[in-house]
């Protein structure tokens, strides 16, 4: 039986670093499928010191945009796959989270007879629309899964509401926390702002492209911007739909912004935990906050995570006076519980070598 992880966004790859990382240190032999999702992730591997991908499904120069260029590329990526000898029937494929790479592999992996673990499953909003399509996606790779790998409790008790005959283990922590504890070990290579700053991100499909959510998430930004100095970190898509909405140039001319592109993720914690508070959609975010013990806005009207929520992070639901009293009180939104003690990620690899002994 051979070890595949098939990941397409940066973001899987990263959260799985220090599982890659362990697998390695104790010669386990696995190989990395690249799906092609987003165009460079050279530089996290580089990072994390792991190898460059063992095989590409696809390869692309740039980041997919558009929706189409999404449809597109799935069905490319699948039969490509499809008609590639790896991974084949027996073998164990790791997916991560819920990007439409760990949809594609999840379909893959089973049409082909393999084993399928999903990790950092059991997450849910329990509504399908929100967040879409990530909801979807990990209901559908939890439901095929033959072992699921749960951050927490809750995320184990959602998976037995739904009577799902995966094998579940808890890794009691995100496998995010081992990359995040490397990460700080080490020196950025940028430099980190003078002075206080708030961190900004914006990127969900159910944002971007629901007018009301879209203008809602704007009315918050704009006061974010008008008293502190901030940072907006802006994506292709996310900077196409603001200048349609005339927010982009608005934001171009406050003196309070500075727009930057994506940083590579050991320049991005550190940045993270330097700055007076970080307000998102994003879901990774929300768990290395709290890790990292930092505040978050959460411009989203529901989360299918529970860390940090009613202590580093509030969720505003999209909702105005939600989202001033955490600007008025961020200093107040702390970490207030013990973290476990366990490495998440020796946890998944004791059940690897279980699974392919």
């Amino acid at each position: 039986m051979k070890v595949y992880f098939v990941f397409g966004t940066k973001a899987e790859l990263i959260k799985v670093a220090g599982i890659l990382r362990e697998l390695h240190r104790r010669k386990v032999p696995y190989s990395l499928i690249h799906t092609g999702q987003h165009a460079r992730v050279e530089e996290e591997l580089k990072t994390f010191e792991l190898p460059m991908p063992h095989y590409r499904i696809t390869r692309r120069k740039e980041n997919l945009k558009t929706v189409t260029e999404m449809t597109f590329w799935l069905l490319r990526c699948f039969f490509n796959a499809m008609g590639s000898n790896v991974p084949r029937r027996g073998d164990l494929v790791l997916v991560h989270g819920d990007t439409e790479s760990t949809l594609l592999a999840s379909v893959i992996a089973k049409l082909k007879g393999c084993k399928l673990a999903h990790i950092e499953g059991g997450l849910r909003s329990w509504d399908i629309t929100n967040p879409f399509p990530e909801e979807a996606v990990r209901r559908f790779t939890d439901t095929f899964s033959d072992y699921i790998f749960v951050p927490n409790e809750w995320a184990a008790s959602n998976l037995k509401k739904t009577k799902n005959k995966a094998e579940i283990i808890n890794t009691h922590l995100n496998t995010s926390y081992d990359s995040l504890k490397y990460i700080l070990s080490m020196k950025p290579k940028i430099d980190i702002p003078d002075g206080k700053y708030a961190v900004v991100l914006f990127h969900r499909k159910e944002n971007l492209y629901v007018k009301d959510n879209l203008n809602r998430a704007i009315r918050i930004i704009r006061e974010i911007v008008k008293k502190h100095k901030t940072l907006f970190i802006v994506a292709k898509n996310s900077e196409h739909v603001l200048r349609n909405a005339g927010f982009y140039d608005e934001l171009a001319n406050n003196k309070n912004v500075i727009f930057k592109d994506y940083y590579d993720f050991k320049d991005f914690v550190h940045l993270v935990n330097g700055a007076e508070f970080i307000a998102t959609d994003g879901g990774s975010l929300q768990e290395e906050t709290y890790l990292l013990n930092r505040p978050i806005l959460l411009l989203r009207k529901k989360t299918e995570r529970v860390e940090g929520l009613g202590e580093t992070a509030c969720l505003t639901k999209l909702d105005y006076k939600k989202a001033m009293h955490f600007l008025d009180n961020y200093k107040n939104f702390k970490r207030n519980r013990k973290m476990s003690e366990k490495k998440p990620s020796e946890i998944v690899c004791d059940k690897i070598e279980e699974i392919i002994r």
